[in-house]
């Protein structure tokens, strides 16, 4: 416990004084097109807690969504908002948010240093620790509110449980993994990597007379019990996420991508460490039967490489965030092992410039720079604060009408029950799937458009001019085009520069009803 809280202390200090300098503590909420989502869905968490505890939360969720139409519970499980909603309870701003992102890599590095130790020397394992951190693809998911780092902790700590099991079986450490493996898929639904360990850890050790005990089996129960239904419930929501590819297509697909960006995310020299490892422990179990940290490492790499490859969820670098911990921990068994033969005076300093120098050409703080569109939404609040229904209506791609809303939200002083309710101009003015497949425009004309915008009350439209060219669809220009046909009735009263990330800029126009009389 000491070692623990001795790494997760360097850790926060590290991450203290790395994450900020991204930027991601100054920008609005709109650097991927699940931040948004993730943040006003953690917000309605809180706003269950503070004014809903003990009602139907699916009820509350509903009136939440229809207001705030970010609301992503279903499409992904509750894990990571219940810890945000938590989380928000001491302060409802999204900057709590950021810095729990903070707090989750810092976590993550600490548990990185205690699962290596047990394999690694110290100066190895604390430069695991540091590798994890410090990739650029990790802090650029610290620089947003996602879940990725929760369910790299939870990870970290299934895979702590079934090292504990395997040392000393017992049907209490069993169900502890189960339970811990449940979170990680309440958390997302990859957490389904962890299946894996189990079986992949099993065949590493030989010991197959493990089937014939109730400890080993034991560990599917808390899933079963608490995952699994969560995942029926919710198996339609989230086959809308899915690209439509057959494994096998998928598979053609995922494969060359991940081998292609897998040197830009970690570099040759990682990449090529991470080889020399995997090699390393394959040699050891063909020659016999792995000890139980090794196995597990083997196991979380197959269970994690096996979700990004096999599911057809699309190709991210962001899916890499669950296996970096032990793709980290690998590359520094391979520089150990390259290392040998150096006394031991020297191997330490060998092992560091081996990984310092490949870590050197992947080496940055990725920028996040997003603003304007909380500004946009505060104009609006504080030229007609929304003491009686409002309507607001965004037209953007996810992103953008995204962070309009999450600013929005976070920015009111009520919400349940909200004066305002914004609308998402592509789910008003178009229609389509989760991901955008099967678009088409609600209405052929603009007069149309107005009639409808009449219809439902709307007295200000957010547009988003600055959307990417390859991700305009007709019904953004149409809306602007009726907007200003009709200048007696939507007068143009702010252009709000927008910026999306470093050197790519754009505007937002923001029109307001004429008010009557």
């Amino acid at each position: 416990m000491k070692s623990f809280i001795f790494a997760l202390l360097a850790c926060l200090i590290f991450m203290a004084v790395l994450a900020p300098l991204g930027g991601g503590l100054r920008s609005d909420l709109g650097g991927d097109p699940d931040e948004p989502a993730h943040a006003v869905t953690s917000l309605m968490m809180r706003d269950y807690l503070v004014h809903a505890p003990g009602r139907n939360p699916l009820g509350f969720a509903r009136i939440y969504y229809e207001d705030f139409p970010k609301v992503a519970i279903g499409h992904y499980p509750p894990g990571y908002y219940l810890l945000g909603g938590v989380a928000l309870l001491a302060w409802p701003g999204q900057t709590t948010l950021l810095v729990l992102q903070i707090v989750l890599a810092a976590l993550t590095g600490a548990l990185t240093f205690i699962f290596a130790r047990r394999m690694l020397t110290l100066t190895s394992a604390a430069l695991a620790a540091a590798v994890t951190m410090a990739l650029p693809l990790m802090l650029k998911v610290t620089q947003h509110v996602m879940a990725d780092m929760l369910l790299a902790v939870v990870c970290l700590l299934a895979a702590l449980c079934w090292v504990r099991f395997l040392e000393k079986p017992s049907v209490r450490a069993s169900l502890l993994f189960g339970f811990v493996a449940a979170a990680a898929i309440l958390t997302k639904g990859s957490g389904l990597l962890l299946g894996a360990v189990p079986v992949v850890a099993l065949l590493m050790r030989r010991d197959f007379t493990a089937l014939r005990t109730w400890r080993w089996w034991a560990a599917g129960l808390p899933v079963a019990l608490l995952a699994l239904p969560w995942m029926v419930l919710t198996a339609r929501i989230t086959r809308e996420g899915m690209t439509g590819q057959s494994t096998s297509q998928f598979f053609a697909e995922a494969v060359p991508y991940y081998l292609q960006v897998m040197p830009a995310a970690f570099s040759w020299g990682l990449s090529l460490l991470m080889l020399a490892g995997l090699v390393r422990l394959l040699c050891a179990a063909l020659r016999g039967p792995l000890p139980p940290v090794e196995s597990v490492l083997l196991a979380m790499l197959a269970g994690g490489w096996a979700i990004m490859l096999l599911v057809p969820a699309g190709v991210t670098t962001r899916y890499f965030v669950p296996s970096v911990p032990f793709m980290a921990v690998l590359a520094l068994i391979g520089a150990e092992w390259l290392t040998a033969r150096l006394t031991a005076k020297l191997r330490p300093w060998a092992v560091a410039a081996l990984v310092g120098g490949s870590f050197a050409f992947v080496a940055e703080i990725p920028q996040k720079q997003v603003h304007g569109f909380a500004e946009a939404a505060a104009h609006a609040l504080q030229a007609d604060p929304p003491k009686s229904p409002t309507r607001w209506l965004v037209s953007s791609e996810a992103r953008g009408e995204g962070a309009v809303i999450a600013e929005a939200a976070f920015r009111l002083p009520q919400r349940h029950p909200s004066p305002l309710r914004i609308y998402r101009a592509g789910k008003e003015l178009s229609a389509s799937d989760w991901l955008g497949r099967g678009y088409k425009a609600a209405f052929a004309t603009e007069a149309e458009v107005l009639a409808h915008l009449d219809q439902i009350g709307v007295t200000w439209v957010f547009v988003d001019l600055s959307v990417p060219e390859k991700f305009r669809v007709p019904h953004m220009a149409q809306l602007e085009q009726a907007l200003r046909s009709a200048p007696d009735i939507w007068t143009p009263v702010l252009t709000q520069p927008v910026t999306r990330q470093p050197g790519v800029t754009g505007q937002m126009l923001v029109f307001r009803r004429a008010v009557k009389g």
